[in-house]
């Protein structure tokens, strides 16, 4: 397959050096997820902050790309994950798959996500670039560490005394202590 074979969006950004590595090593027997590979193109799956997200975390690695991410929690399940990142294509690829991947799991499920299993389950990824799937791990954890650390959602009354400042009313107690059950 040549270049012509891939769809090409108009203004879309297009065939990096990285790109052409991704691309050489697509049927060199290893099964490529295409929609994942359309990251290296600049469509990445899963970009963009998310409006009423459960969580969210940013973590800034050491090679200085910065990762948000951003994730819908609905049954103790990631029902929506999504990801912003200043870095490289490889940062945005690994961020697309760790988003990908984080999908309909358990909590319990990413909490537990490696750099290996990203690595896993993304196009290949050069070896100068393995760090970003680090940062992608460690930030969808931590965004799942936030989910966590928040206070519990009580019902509406506590919320509305919460944000109102209103003080609690408790029944009075009968101040009497001729009961008839105290006997």
């Amino acid at each position: 397959m040549g270049k012509e074979d891939y769809p090409q969006d108009e203004g879309r950004r297009r065939s990096s050096s990285f790109y052409e590595k991704i691309k050489s090593t697509a049927y060199g027997g290893r099964e490529m997820d295409f929609d994942l590979l359309a990251a290296a193109e600049g469509r990445p799956l899963n970009y963009g902050s998310m409006v009423h997200a459960s969580a969210h975390a940013r973590i800034t690695g050491e090679c200085g790309d910065t990762v948000q991410f951003w994730v819908k929690i609905d049954e103790g399940r990631v029902r929506k994950a999504s990801f912003v990142s200043d870095g490289c294509e490889a940062s945005l690829i690994c961020c697309s798959t760790a988003a990908h991947m984080a999908e309909d799991r358990l909590l319990e499920e990413i909490e537990n996500i490696s750099t290996d299993n990203i690595l896993d389950a993304a196009p290949l990824i050069p070896a100068e670039h393995r760090h970003c799937a680090s940062l992608a791990a460690d930030t969808i954890r931590q965004a799942i560490t936030e989910y966590h650390a928040l206070p519990a959602k009580g019902s509406l009354k506590q919320r509305l005394r919460q944000c109102f400042h209103l003080p609690e009313i408790r029944k009075q107690e009968h101040e009497s202590t001729d009961s008839p059950l105290e006997e």
